[in-house]
């Protein structure tokens, strides 16, 4: 934590000190229109130049480049609105994803910003993961000391706090520059996906470009326009009658072409959906569906407990009320060209009906920043100042954040507001796709894999619900469910990518299986597994503990594992009902209770695998260090090495997500 609190107390020296300069040298200055082009930005100092010469130029440029390193699109798309902003201030930016990167091109780069997530529990994303093995993990005696003297750079690191390596990969890669001697402009930023991300990004940006435009351009005005935007992108609409509208051919077998993958190199497939039904008892709290995909028309396997990204669809109500909102209809098809950085987030030429349910994420929430720049077409003075309130005012952003408006309720929500069509589509995130463990095993059933998912809900104010995008879009695929028949799709878009669960490969090794809710997903197909290896193949003593609220109402699976526990496929069953007593019970609970048997088998090699959400895998992990701390004798401190120790040869591993 000593580490956490440095690095806080510098980053907040730094911008503390820039803010206080900036408002003292820009005090009572006026902030530009949203139209027009900050003053300070059509102008370049002497020291432009000269600073230019040392760290890359491009028409007397300074050249900044942009490397993320994204899973979910975040990080990506902070990239590109920093690029963006950099273009207005006067530098030569250019993006690029770090799975693009050439590392030998570090040594002719002059300025990089490292925009960097941390995947799972410290793990590079997965286009950052040649990056990551080719140059930061690399040994310091294959790599030439102080080979990056020549490089400015720094790094906005993506994490969240709940896990235990929090943005470890955005720190590896500030420590790895400053080790071979690059200058770093300020510390790294930290972000936290835990609540806080867009706030600590805000205020790192700010900080950036402030040290960056004093650096090399010997600007000192302030450096947060919170209305300006300028569009990159040109829009063409082709008449209905035209060819060009009258021959387009939409849905799943086109779009599908032109879904992103962040890592490149995985098998886009439409597999058809060929089982679906709902695992709870109780659906008034809730929805858990079980989906079986065929992957018998394609030439692609899986193994036991990877991931299946999937690329979900906006809901059709939600997005015909947005195309209805920008007076347009679903069969509208448009062309677009590109001016600035920025990838297009549809391809050219789409409809809007395509545009709306595949490729904007309309259904995320927009940033207060956002409500700024919507405030500058806003026709209503009091919706204008309202808008302003939630982008500059300190309550303000905080009720905007409180109102999670999605994009379509924000333009509800504010009916002046008057956006060109091409301006609203650069300013909407791109729909990313979503990650499911498979539930089912290879060895089971190869041509075959399923998926658990749980429709995701957060309450909204005024008893409005925001529903999660693709598990709504997932469970609606129930063949019970009563929506209409244009809202249940037979075919979904996937891909299969690795994950960090893999079964030991010696007989008789012990299995502690630690899953609640749809956590259980590895662990079904693991059981399935189990039962393949008989005699000396058998594992050693197998144990799952699975938690839910009421015995009644969601334990999923529920005759799947009772059957596997009679039959001995599982030595133990254990589960936790945190609803059902006078007093909650969890996973964690039940671990601590069989501390001494745990600790037998951690002592015999034993692998212990834990799936859920990241604030019990947190609870989890403190529990087995409990254990080694009692049982084993340990000191605190030893047992947490040991438990590390186990994640290093991957005896101890977690999938975790954000609850």
């Amino acid at each position: 934590m000593a580490f956490d609190f440095v690095d806080v107390l510098l980053a907040l020296g730094v911008a503390v000190g820039i803010y206080v300069m900036i408002n003292f040298l820009t005090k009572g200055k006026k902030a530009p229109a949203a139209a027009t082009k900050p003053e300070s930005l059509m102008k370049s100092s002497s020291a432009d130049a000269s600073a230019s010469a040392s760290a890359g130029n491009k028409d007397g440029k300074t050249r900044i480049l942009f490397l993320f390193g994204s899973q979910s699109g975040t990080a990506e798309n902070y990239a590109y609105d920093l690029a963006e902003e950099g273009k207005q201030y006067g530098f030569d930016c250019e993006v690029m994803s770090l799975g693009d990167f050439n590392v030998d091109d570090l040594a002719v780069e002059k300025f990089i910003v490292f925009l960097a997530a941390t995947f799972g529990e410290g793990e590079p994303t997965d286009d950052a993961a040649a990056f990551w093995r080719d140059y930061i993990t690399k040994p310091n005696n294959e790599r030439t000391p102080n080979e990056l003297d020549h490089l400015l750079y720094s790094v906005f690191a993506l994490g969240n706090r709940q896990y235990r390596h929090f943005c470890a990969v955005g720190r590896r890669i500030d420590t790895e520059m400053a080790v071979m001697k690059a200058e770093r402009l300020l510390p790294v930023g930290l972000g936290d996906d835990d609540g806080t991300l867009a706030e600590d990004f805000e205020n790192w940006r700010q900080a950036f470009w402030a040290a960056a435009r004093l650096r090399f351009m010997g600007e000192t005005t302030a450096a947060n326009d919170i209305t300006f935007f300028q569009s990159q992108l040109d829009v063409t609409f082709f008449p209905r009658e035209s060819e060009q509208a009258t021959k387009y051919q939409g849905g799943l077998p086109r779009v599908a072409r032109f879904f992103h993958d962040p890592a490149k190199d995985h098998k886009t497939m439409i597999l058809p959906v060929v089982k679906s039904y709902e695992l709870r008892q109780d659906t008034s709290d809730g929805t858990t569906v079980h989906v079986e995909f065929s992957l018998s028309a394609e030439n692609q396997s899986y193994r036991t407990a990877e991931n299946l990204g999937v690329h979900p669809r906006n809901d059709y109500k939600l997005a015909g009320k947005l195309a209805k909102r920008m007076g347009l209809s679903f069969e509208d098809v448009f062309a677009v060209s590109n001016k600035g950085t920025r990838k297009l987030t549809m391809p050219t030429p789409c409809s809007v009906g395509d545009l709306f349910l595949y490729f904007a994420d309309i259904n995320s929430l927009p940033r207060h920043k956002h409500a700024g720049i919507l405030s500058a077409y806003a026709k209503d003075e009091k919706e204008k100042a309202k808008l302003l309130y939630f982008a500059s005012d300190a309550q303000g952003k905080e009720e905007f954040n409180d109102l999670k408006y999605n994009w379509v309720e924000l333009l509800e929500a504010f009916p002046s507001i008057d956006i060109p069509f091409a301006h609203l589509i650069e300013l909407i995130p791109r729909l990313q796709p979503r990650y499911y463990t498979i539930s089912s095993s290879s060895k089971v059933s190869p041509r075959q894999l399923a998926i658990t998912v749980s429709r995701f809900t957060r309450p909204k104010p005024n008893g409005r619900e925001h529903i999660g995008t693709c598990s709504d879009y997932i469970c609606k695929t129930k063949r019970d469910d009563e929506e209409k028949k244009a809202e249940i799709d037979d075919k979904m878009v996937v891909f299969i990518r690795n994950s960090s669960f893999r079964l030991p490969l010696k007989a008789g090794t012990p299995i502690i299986m630690i899953g609640p809710g749809t956590g259980i997903a590895p662990f079904r197909g693991f059981i399935q597994e189990f039962r393949t290896r008989t005699g000396a193949a058998r594992y050693g003593k197998t144990i799952l503990y699975f938690g839910c609220r009421n015995a009644s109402k969601d334990y999923i699976y529920r005759e799947e594992l009772e059957q596997a526990k009679a039959e001995g496929v599982l030595d133990e069953l254990r589960v936790a009902f945190s609803r059902d007593g006078p007093k909650k019970v969890y996973v964690q609970d039940l671990l601590r209770e069989n501390g001494q048997e745990t600790w037998e088998l951690i002592n015999n090699n034993a692998y212990i695998y834990v799936c859920g959400g990241t604030a019990m895998g947190r609870d989890i992990r403190q529990t087995i260090v409990d254990i080694c701390v009692q049982y084993g004798g340990m000191t605190p401190a030893a047992a947490d090495t040991y438990v590390d120790r186990m994640a290093r040869q991957n005896r101890y591993v977690q999938e975790l997500w954000s609850s």
